[in-house]
């Protein structure tokens, strides 16, 4: 089958491709409650909470800037003992400024099968006059300032 698809901005792909989805044949054992993506300082913060979590093995956070090229993990997180669920929370903090980023979550069973989160997307936008980074900087620094600037020693 050949599918058209829309990014999260609605910009639609004319470009036809066979996609081939593998499915397990139950839910796992999680129940994402919530699972969300907002700037925050100098960070873009992710939460989510569960409501069970049974004979489940682990989160993996995904990351894109750039959905034509697919996620990268940028992080591992257990689940609470217990089972119950609870809440849980990273800090992405090499998100660079002006930038759009794609997050998703991919829950994973004790068993290997697996299941994804729906995608949350955030931007971080410095509030300060100026920018400047990274720190430290090899051959390369960059300066974001909120008014325009006309000069820079």
């Amino acid at each position: 089958a050949f599918y058209t698809v829309k990014d999260v901005q609605g910009i639609r792909s004319d470009n036809q491709a066979a996609i081939s989805v593998g499915l397990c044949d139950g839910t796992l054992p999680v129940t994402l409650v919530s699972f969300s993506a907002e700037a925050e300082g100098t960070a873009i913060a992710l939460r989510w909470r569960t409501a069970q979590e049974r004979g489940f093995d682990r989160f993996e956070l995904e990351r894109s800037t750039d959905l034509r090229l697919g996620y990268g993990r940028i992080a591992t997180l257990r689940p609470h003992t217990g089972g119950q669920g609870g809440s849980y929370a990273h800090n992405d903090t090499t998100a660079q400024p002006g930038q759009y980023y794609y997050y998703r979550l991919r829950k994973i069973d004790t068993d290997g099968t697996y299941q994804y989160s729906n995608v949350a997307v955030a931007r971080w936008q410095p509030e300060q006059a100026l920018v400047v980074y990274p720190n430290p900087a090899r051959d390369r620094l960059t300066v974001l300032s909120a008014s325009a600037m006309t000069s820079l020693r």
